[in-house]
C-alpha cells in the first residue's frame, strides 16, 4: 500500500481538528470567506459558542501540549482555583473545597475551562498556520458502501484516500451506515435529562457580593438536588459565568425532530429551580430568554468495533458522553491523539485501526459509563442516600476510601486525568515498528496532509477533512478548499496540487469573532 496514507476526516468538530494537527502533521491553510450565517435563529456565531464551553482535564491538556497548541489555548482559558459543592436549596457547602494547584502538580498538566469559540479558534488557527484554502457550498453524501476510503459530496464530486475518519457527531451518518452494515440496533436512549448552557456577565451579578467574590477568585460551584445539578464557573477573564443546568427533561423521548439542540422555555426553566436556593434563582434572572438553548441528554449503545475495512469512527460519533464527567471534549482529543501518532508512525492502516481500537476502545466505553454513575450520585433525592452521599463528601478523605463525587475520588483521578494517551499509544506502535536500523523503511514514516470539513455546530454530518500525504518537506503545493452547506452550518476541506493564493480574508472572519 502507498506509504503516505490518505486520510479522509468527516466532521470537524474539536476531534477532527486535533485528529488534522496531529503528530507529524504538515497542513497549509487559508480562509477565503466565512461560513456560517444562522444556526437556531441565532444572529452570531459567538451567541452559539457562548452555550457550549469547555472543561479541560489534564489528559485532554496533556495531548495539546504535545500538539504545540496548549500556550495558545491557556492565553484564552481560566484556571478554575477550586471547586465548591453546594446543597440546592440553601447553598451551604457540602464537604471541604478542593483545590487545582495540588491537582496540576500531581499531574503535570492543567486543568483549564475555556469557551469554545477561542478553542475553536486555535485549532483553526493551527491548521491555518500550515495551509488550507477554504472554500465554501458542498455537503458530504455518502462514504463508500463497502467502507472502502471512498467519500462522494453532494455536488457529484468524490474523494478516495486510504482511510476515512467519521468524526461527525451523535448524529453521525457513518456510524448509520455501519450499524445497517452489522444488522444491529442502534437506537438513541434518552437519560431523561436535559441541559440549559448560558453564560451570564459579570457585571449582572453585582448584586451578589458573594458569588462576585467567587468568580473573581475563579472558584467552580456545583450545586447538587433531586433529580438535577448546576455547574458553574467563570471565563475569559472572569467576565463572563458560565452556568450548566442539568434537570429533568419534560420532553424527554416526545420529539426526535432534533435531537441535538432546541430552544429553551423560561418557564419551564423557572418551574424546575423556582425551589432551588435565592442564589440559583438570582443566575436564573439573569438569563438572557432570547439565547437559551436546552440539550437532551441522549446517549448510543457501546459498538461491537469501531471500524469497518477503512473506515473508523471518532469522538461523539462513536462514544457520545454525557455532560456528568466532563470528559466529551477530552476522550474525542484522546482519539485524534491516537490516530494522529499511530499516522505518523505505522504505513498499515488495518494495524493502525488495530492500535486506536485497542488504545481507546475500552477506556472511552469505562468513562461513558461512569458517566452515567455520576448522574445517579449528584441527582438522589432529598432522603437515605442523600444524607449517606453528603456524609462521606463531609468527612475527611482517607486513603484508599471511595469518594461518592468521582470528580473528587482519589482512583479514578489517576486512571482519568493521570493517563498519558499518547505514551500508551507509543508503547503499543513500538510493538509493530520495524528494526530500527532499517534506516530506509525509518524515513518513510508519514507526514501528512489535511483537508478539513469544518463542523461549528458539533453535530451534523456535514464536515469533512481530507488528510493526503507527500514526500516534500513542505506544502507549498498544497490547497485546500472549503465548501459551504446549504444550511451554512458546516464546511468541507480538500486538498489538491496547485498554489496558494487569495490568502483572504484571515482566519477571525471565518469564526466571526
Amino acid at each position: 500500500m502507498n506509504t503516505h496514507p490518505h486520510v479522509i476526516i468527516i466532521g470537524a468538530g474539536i476531534g477532527g481538528l486535533t485528529t488534522a494537527i496531529g503528530p507529524q502533521h504538515c497542513v497549509k491553510s487559508d480562509v477565503r470567506s466565512p461560513f456560517w450565517s444562522k444556526l437556531l435563529g441565532f444572529p452570531k456565531l459567538e451567541q452559539l459558542f457562548i452555550l457550549t464551553n469547555v472543561i479541560r482535564a489534564p489528559n485532554a491538556t496533556r495531548v495539546l501540549q504535545n500538539l504545540g497548541v496548549l500556550a495558545e489555548v491557556t492565553i484564552y482559558a481560566n484556571k478554575p482555583a477550586g471547586l465548591v459543592v453546594r446543597r440546592y436549596d440553601d447553598d451551604s457547602e457540602i464537604g471541604p473545597r478542593s483545590h487545582s494547584d495540588g491537582l496540576d502538580k500531581k499531574f503535570d498538566s492543567p486543568m483549564l475551562v475555556i469557551h469554545r469559540a477561542d478553542l475553536q479558534r486555535v485549532l483553526l488557527k493551527a491548521v491555518h498556520a500550515q495551509g488550507a484554502r477554504l472554500h465554501m457550498s458542498a455537503r458530504v453524501k455518502t462514504v463508500d458502501p463497502d467502507f472502502n476510503a471512498k467519500v462522494e459530496l453532494e455536488t457529484g464530486q468524490q474523494f478516495e484516500g486510504d482511510l476515512v475518519v467519521g468524526a461527525d457527531g451523535i448524529n453521525s451518518q457513518v456510524r448509520a451506515q455501519m450499524v445497517r452494515y452489522w444488522e444491529i440496533p442502534d437506537e438513541l436512549t434518552a437519560t431523561g435529562d436535559a441541559a440549559y448552557r448560558v453564560t451570564i456577565p459579570r457585571h449582572k451579578l453585582l448584586e451578589c457580593p458573594g458569588l462576585i467574590q467567587e468568580i473573581d477568585g475563579r472558584v467552580s460551584s456545583r450545586w447538587i438536588g433531586p433529580h438535577g445539578h448546576i455547574m458553574a464557573y467563570p471565563l475569559r477573564g472572569n467576565e463572563l459565568y458560565n452556568v450548566v443546568m442539568v434537570h429533568r427533561n419534560e420532553e424527554a423521548g416526545l420529539d426526535k425532530s432534533n435531537i441535538w439542540t432546541r430552544r429553551g422555555r423560561m418557564t419551564a426553566l423557572l418551574r424546575f429551580y423556582g425551589s432551588w436556593s435565592p442564589l440559583v434563582n438570582i443566575l436564573a434572572k439573569q438569563i438572557n430568554t432570547e439565547g437559551l438553548v436546552q440539550w437532551p441528554l441522549e446517549t448510543r449503545p457501546h459498538l461491537p468495533s469501531w471500524s469497518v475495512n477503512r473506515i473508523c469512527l471518532l469522538g461523539d460519533s462513536v462514544h457520545a458522553m454525557l455532560p456528568y464527567v466532563a470528559q466529551g471534549a477530552a476522550q474525542a482529543i484522546e482519539d485524534a491523539a491516537v490516530l494522529g501518532t499511530c499516522l505518523s508512525q505505522i504505513s498499515d492502516i488495518p494495524q493502525v485501526l488495530s492500535i486506536y481500537e485497542r488504545v481507546r476502545k475500552a477506556r472511552a466505553e469505562f468513562i461513558q459509563n461512569s458517566a452515567s454513575t455520576m448522574r445517579t450520585v449528584l441527582h438522589y433525592e432529598d432522603g437515605v442516600d442523600q444524607e449517606k452521599r453528603d456524609a462521606i463528601m463531609r468527612a475527611p478523605r482517607i486513603a484508599g476510601w471511595k469518594h461518592p463525587d468521582l470528580w473528587a475520588d482519589a482512583e479514578y483521578q489517576n486512571t482519568v486525568w493521570g493517563y498519558d494517551v499518547i505514551a500508551e499509544t507509543q508503547r503499543e506502535c513500538s510493538k509493530c515498528l520495524e528494526p530500527p536500523n532499517n534506516a530506509e523503511r525509518q524515513v518513510k514514516r508519514r507526514s501528512r496532509q489535511v483537508d478539513v470539513c469544518l463542523n461549528i455546530s458539533g453535530g451534523a454530518p456535514d464536515m469533512f477533512m481530507i488528510t493526503d500525504s507527500t514526500t516534500k518537506s513542505t506544502m507549498d503545493e498544497v490547497s485546500m478548499n472549503l465548501f459551504q452547506s446549504p444550511f451554512d452550518n458546516s464546511a468541507f476541506l480538500s486538498t489538491a496540487g496547485g498554489t496558494l493564493s487569495d490568502l483572504s480574508p484571515p482566519l477571525p472572519s471565518l469564526i466571526q469573532l
